[in-house]
């Protein structure tokens, strides 16, 4: 599914359903090391 990535608010990162606009939330531990490559309005290719 395409998400955008919205922002981190320090223990969630926040993406956004480009088709339904409900917004999704992360943990550190299913973001890992792609946290670094994370950029503000970035689209991202998410399985579940």
């Amino acid at each position: 599914m395409n998400l955008t990535y919205l922002y981190n608010d320090g223990e969630f990162w926040h993406f956004m359903n480009n088709e339904t606009f409900e917004q999704l939330s992360a943990d550190a531990k299913a973001i890992g090391d792609n946290a670094k490559w994370l950029l503000d309005q970035a689209e991202c290719i998410v399985t579940l």
